[in-house]
């Protein structure tokens, strides 16, 4: 549906299981696409992107930080010596040009909006990202239609699948995040085990995961975050991840 019916909806109110994949340019603070995500957070819907996405790509300590994930990938795969400037398009983590698909798929993994453009910048023969931008449908190009289309579907099929409720009679599952090689762990691996034994004495299923299971959180029903909660780290990832799920979470501090 049109940003402009959703937002004059008034049946769209009542919160149910849906999905909102906001494909409005998002960029601009209390433009229409920033208004769907705020509506859809506060019917009860999961926008994608939420509004905390939309408000930290103005961040440029959010920017470093995601820069800072990408580096690595970024040193690898940007090989464009005849320019200073390389702007890249992710649609639901693809490359359009299919050129650098590992570098796309990372870059949505850390910003969870499903139509990105990021710009790197050359300086002194080293690339690194300068800039992120929640565009909106209107700003793909023609040619990359079909390739947004087939994103699109893949992302609707493959959430679809991780989000496939399970049997009634099974136990709720817990993910207890903690790193084994983390030099100052919050809890230590006797505190983690007895997490692990007092799970089915309350019903419950647990599990440890590491900072490596990102994408498999919507498997589970709740979090428990048992690593260091520095905000740049791997672990504000994690809570707000389950914050856009609207999965129960707690951090150890």
């Amino acid at each position: 549906m049109t940003a402009r019916a959703y937002l004059g909806e008034g049946s769209m109110a009542s919160a149910g299981d849906e999905t909102v994949i906001n494909l409005c340019r998002s960029q601009r603070y209390q433009g229409r696409g920033y208004y769907v995500s705020l509506l859809a957070e506060a019917r009860g819907h999961r926008p994608l992107p939420d509004v905390k996405t939309i408000e930290e790509l103005k961040s440029a300590k959010r920017i470093e930080a995601v820069a800072a994930k990408l580096e690595e990938r970024v040193r690898e795969t940007l090989q464009h010596d005849t320019s200073e400037c390389f702007e890249l398009d992710a649609y639901f983590g693809h490359d359009p040009a299919d050129l650098h698909p590992a570098l796309a798929r990372q870059l949505f993994e850390n910003v969870k909006a499903p139509l990105l453009r990021a710009q790197f910048r050359q300086v002194e023969g080293r690339w690194s990202l300068d800039r992120i931008s929640a565009i909106g449908v209107a700003d793909v190009p023609g040619p990359h239609r079909p390739a947004l289309l087939e994103a699109a579907k893949a992302y609707v099929t493959d959430s679809g699948a991780s989000k496939r409720p399970r049997a009634i009679e099974q136990r709720p599952k817990v993910a207890i995040l903690w790193d084994v090689n983390e030099k100052h762990k919050p809890s230590n691996e006797g505190a983690v085990q007895r997490f692990l034994d007092a799970a089915p004495w309350v019903g419950l299923t647990a599990e440890v995961i590491g900072p490596e299971a990102l994408e498999r959180l919507p498997e589970y029903d709740g979090l428990f975050i048992r690593a260091g909660a520095d905000v740049p780290g791997y672990t504000y990832e994690f809570a707000r991840r389950a914050e856009s799920l609207g999965m129960h979470y707690d951090v150890h501090i």
